[in-house]
């Protein structure tokens, strides 16, 4: 017989009033002792040698390592340009930037396999060649004079090879990376009378990417992590001066946000360091202040710290990740763990491209609130293709963790993990299953454990399913498995299913069900949704229910004061590619008395929609009328209604691109749809249509043909190559000419 909890209902609040009382008596503390808190035993990292990610986890990480051996990473020369200063690419003058995140990233794979690690060696050993007589790396400086533009990006490049160089040592040993670091470290103490003055936060100024506020704050993390290896007070003492000038900035309003989530994350780190809690408060209250201002439904975070921010970027959103499972790990408090899911298992997977890297995705804007993904996006192979296998290798790290008297499972990840805590060794294998987490445990020996297992907020209703014998209690955020375990034995955790709905601070609606968001993907249900003049919100008449076993689930959906059509609901971790990468995840809210009111008449015509991206500046037309129009590598959203029902011609054509020796090219994998009320029919045009355009094309005089092209890729803005997301991945292109359009695709219904 199985022992099974039923964990109680009574905490609607308790997840916010926990982080209140907290901050509330850490600020009121100082020093002293943790207010309200239980003694909290701080995990070690899992080595990542001993971490075996599965299934959807383990096949995206690895698309994200592989990435860093893609153009133009995988030249060692194109990385270290920003520190040899030799060639000239982009953000050459944010020195250490790219090599200081590539040798971060590289530092955890150096033990998988001889050619990582040989990677990581040659990095390491290149930029040590690099270093300048004062410690520093990239262009000579005129100190003390600082200018915004010459000294900021130095200063933030410095920052980031500083503690990469420290992963570097930290995990591999690598005596030229410590050696590197601590002469870097000595530059920055010989440097605080010029970077160390708060006046410097107005004359030098800024609240982006160059700012001083980005750029300064942003060594603390590679400071802590040399005094703690060297244990030289020098690098302790002006970590803490440069993180007392950081504490003092009055608003996160418009900060950049990669840069203000590193600096936090190192406010932790020196908390950890030197146990003064005004550094854990610090970072605590900029917390509180970002997830009730800035963080999105969908778990992330804009660029910039801006609700009206037009985009993300993968950095930011890997650092809120990374910055709440370093805030649990400081605290033991659930609610970072809660975050930090459910942006893993939102915001920042949707954040990966088909590559594999990570990048910059534009938001849909409604009154000044992002409500959807556009679709497509710019990868940024300079700094988020780095920044999100980063981030994976730390939630791969403390997915499975030891514990004083046992282990503790702290994400639901599938991962096989082997470790030694309770005085023996254990394999543990947690999976996700289709209503909860199954972890199954095997010691070397017998022995009386307990196994920790996170509880998340949402909870409630959940049931723990333990071996006969075991006692299983609920401690806070956590259930307490305890009993002897002698061979394999499962623990099975069976959340409640429900659909959950959250309010955001503009009145819209959140579906959840546990961690996931639920949003509405571009699939075929949803087209109609993705034209490009909505004035407001869809709103949802009814919440979804989900089928036993369905992986979406559907409902009835209005928008203004016309019924349109139902509304296909899926997690937004569900997009495997099919489909493409846009979605909505705020929704408005009617009754399903309003809703089954409406007039169903009032949407009888058929429509047309059309997604498409192009190289160069183009148009479409319809019927002999532009719908739409937009520059190049942009996605372009065309719709249509009243279309008749026969005889329709679609034409979209590309303008002489700015670049003449770059022809222009359109992806000829428009998704088209003829629709009628209750029964969209969408048909993607197929490779062998493709094709057959191509062929047709190629027949004219004057254009190419699209094997002249890799199918897969597209020229960037250096002359490298980059996917562009999101549409099949087939081109037709043209010749520059004077006289007519470099391109024009037909498609006849």
């Amino acid at each position: 017989m199985n022992f099974i909890l039923h964990s109680c209902p009574n905490r609607p609040l308790a997840r916010w009033l926990t982080v209140v009382l907290g901050l509330v008596a850490l600020a009121s503390a100082g020093t002293g002792s943790a207010g309200v808190m239980p003694a909290w035993s701080t995990p070690a990292w899992t080595p990542i040698a001993d971490v075996q990610l599965k299934g959807a986890w383990d096949r995206h990480f690895h698309a994200a390592c592989a990435r860093l051996h893609a153009p133009p990473l995988g030249d060692p020369g194109y990385v270290l340009a920003d520190v040899a200063l030799d060639r000239k690419r982009i953000f050459t003058e944010y020195s250490g930037d790219i090599s200081g995140r590539m040798i971060g990233a590289e530092a955890f794979l150096a033990g998988t396999s001889p050619a990582e690690a040989a990677t990581l060696t040659n990095l390491v050993a290149g930029v040590a060649r690099c270093q300048k007589p004062d410690g520093h790396f990239g262009a000579m400086q005129h100190l003390p004079s600082l200018n915004r533009a010459f000294d900021m990006p130095i200063l933030w490049g410095n920052g980031r090879l500083l503690i990469g160089l420290m992963e570097a040592y930290a995990e591999t040993g690598n005596a030229t990376a410590l050696a590197a670091a601590h002469r870097l470290g000595d530059y920055y103490v010989a440097t605080d009378a010029v970077y160390c003055r708060a006046e410097n936060l107005q004359t030098v100024g800024g609240d982006f990417a160059d700012a001083f506020s980005t750029c300064d704050f942003s060594s603390i993390e590679g400071l802590v992590a040399l005094a703690r290896t060297t244990q030289d007070a020098r690098y302790r003492r002006q970590a803490e001066r440069i993180a007392a000038l950081a504490v003092t900035l009055p608003s996160l309003d418009n900060l950049h946000s990669h840069g203000r989530l590193t600096t936090l994350r190192g406010l932790v780190s020196l908390y950890e360091l030197t146990g003064d809690r005004r550094w854990l408060a610090a970072a605590e209250r900029d917390w509180q202040t970002i997830f009730e201002r800035y963080r999105l439904p969908t778990g992330g975070v804009s660029e910039r710290f801006a609700r009206n921010d037009g985009r993300d970027e993968g950095c930011a959103v890997a650092d809120w990740l990374r910055f709440n499972l370093v805030l649990w790990r400081a605290t033991g408090r659930g609610t970072y763990l809660d975050e930090a899911e459910r942006c893993l298992k939102n915001h920042f997977f949707f954040n990966q491209f088909a590559s594999g890297g990570s990048g910059h995705r534009p938001y849909t804007l409604l009154n000044s609130e992002p409500v959807a993904f556009a679709g497509g996006g710019t990868e940024a192979y300079w700094c988020c293709c780095e920044h999100w296998p980063r981030a994976m290798e730390d939630v791969a790290r403390l997915a499975v963790t030891s514990a004083p008297d046992g282990l503790r499972v702290n994400l639901a990840v599938d991962a096989a993990v082997k470790l030694a805590s309770a005085g023996t060794e254990w394999r543990v294998n947690a999976a996700e299953t289709a209503d909860g987490l199954r972890v199954e445990i095997t010691p070397q020996k017998t022995v009386k454990a307990t196994l920790h297992l996170h509880r998340p907020a949402w909870a409630e209703a959940a049931k723990v399913q333990a071996p006969r014998g075991f006692n299983v209690t609920t401690a806070g955020d956590e259930w307490r498995v305890t009993g002897r375990w002698t061979h394999r034995q499962a623990v099975q955790i069976q959340f409640h299913s429900a659909v959950r709905t959250e309010r955001t601070a503009v009145g819209a609606t959140v579906f959840l069900r546990g961690n996931d968001v639920l949003v509405a993907h571009a699939v075929p249900a949803n087209a109609w949704l993705f034209q490009s003049n909505w004035k407001s919100l869809p709103a949802v008449a009814g919440e979804p229910v989900f089928a036993p076993g369905a992986a979406s689930a559907v409902v009835p959906a209005v928008v203004g004061a016309a019924w349109v059509h139902s509304l296909e609901l899926a997690p937004m971790r569900a997009r495997d590619g099919a489909f493409p990468h846009k979605c909505w995840f705020e929704f408005g809210a009617t009754s399903q008395n309003v809703a089954s009111g409406l007039d169903e008449t009032a949407d009888k015509t058929t429509a047309f929609y059309l997604t498409l991206a192009a190289t160069a500046p183009g148009r479409v037309v319809l019927n002999g009328r532009e719908i739409a129009r937009g520059g190049g590598n942009s996605p372009v959203d065309g719709f249509q209604r009243q279309l008749p029902a026969g005889g329709n011609t679609l034409l979209v054509v590309c303008d002489a691109a700015e670049n003449p020796a770059q022809p222009p090219g359109v992806i000829a994998g428009m998704s088209g749809c003829v629709a009628t009320p209750g029964a969209w029919q969408v048909r993607a045009c197929t490779t062998e249509e493709a094709q057959r355009g191509a062929a047709a094309l190629a027949a004219l005089e004057g254009w190419q043909n699209a094997a002249a092209f890799d199918s897969k890729r597209v020229p960037s803005r250096e002359n490298q190559t980059s996917v562009l997301e999101d549409l099949a991945p087939d081109w037709v292109t043209g010749a520059t000419t004077a006289e007519k359009p470099m391109l024009v695709f037909r498609r006849t219904w």
